[in-house]
């Protein structure tokens, strides 16, 4: 890769090539180099601080090669669609360190550096899978010994690529087919719960209202029971020789009649007040 081309010109160009959606720049990277993520949003990325799957672009600063060559290629393998990486020297001191994570990354297959024997500073690399559908990239593209890159644009290696990309298109299908079907368990579950609790529910309404029912007959049969017996005793021979006694009486004392008859009042209030 030529010195010239700094990260910043290294993102634009390959933004110029292929779609570019978004684009990983940690806050080290940042740090190092303040402009890379003023150029990606203005090339239309969207610029986040840490990888969760969606980035076209990740970038990682490099001081020593082999540690930098296994945590790209961790952090990669653990992403559903591989990236392009920008791996950039952490200080001017780590010019080589770059290109030589990139000779790691690459020795163990199925990545592609551009212009990996020229020059020092940062390096570009590609999954071999984004080569097909970017064989316009600009810059001297190889592999493991520039064999990798050269089958691959030949289209030798295609069937095995696109099988490779088809192995990690169905597993991320299957784990949103799985969270689909434990959400549809889940809303399954919950709709059987309301629905068992809205029979309890109405089991309850009608016990209560049933309840009130029985209460309310008991009540009307006590009520109809007082008014016989009240009848009664105002139909009764004693009652009425009393009651007549008891009026003579108040007559002889001067005293008012106040004309009550209780038993047959008594029977009028349980036949007539629904209260």
């Amino acid at each position: 890769m030529s010195a010239s081309f700094s990260p910043e010109e290294l993102l634009a160009q390959l933004a110029q090539t292929v779609a570019l959606d978004a684009v990983c720049i940690p806050p080290a990277v940042r740090r190092e180099r303040p402009r890379l993520a003023p150029v990606a949003a203005r090339q239309g990325m969207v610029v986040s601080l840490e990888a969760v799957g969606h980035e076209d672009v990740v970038c990682a600063l490099v001081e020593d090669p082999g540690e930098a060559a296994r945590a790209a290629a961790t952090a990669v393998a653990a992403l559903p669609h591989p990236p392009f990486l920008l791996l950039i020297p952490a200080t001017a001191a780590d010019e080589g360190a770059a290109l030589a994570a990139a000779a790691r990354l690459t020795a163990g297959g199925g990545w592609l550096v551009r212009d990996l024997a020229t020059g020092a500073g940062p390096a570009l690399l590609a999954p071999a899978e984004r080569m097909l559908g970017a064989g316009a990239l600009a810059g001297d593209w190889s592999g493991a010994g520039g064999e990798l890159a050269e089958r691959i644009l030949r289209g030798e290696d295609l069937v095995d690529v696109l099988w490779r990309a088809a192995d990690r298109d169905r597993a991320a299908l299957d784990a949103i087919a799985r969270r689909v079907a434990d959400n549809e368990r889940q809303a399954d579950e919950a709709r059987q719960r309301a629905e068992r609790m809205a029979a309890e529910i109405g089991q309850l309404r009608d016990g209560e209202r049933r309840e009130l029912q029985r209460l309310r007959l008991e009540v009307l049969e006590e009520r109809a029971w007082v008014g016989d017996q009240a009848l009664r005793i105002a139909t009764s021979t004693s009652w009425r020789l009393g009651h007549r006694l008891t009026k003579m009486g108040r007559r002889l004392a001067l005293k008012p009649d106040r004309g009550t008859d209780l038993p047959r009042q008594i029977a009028a209030r349980m036949r007539n007040d629904d209260r």
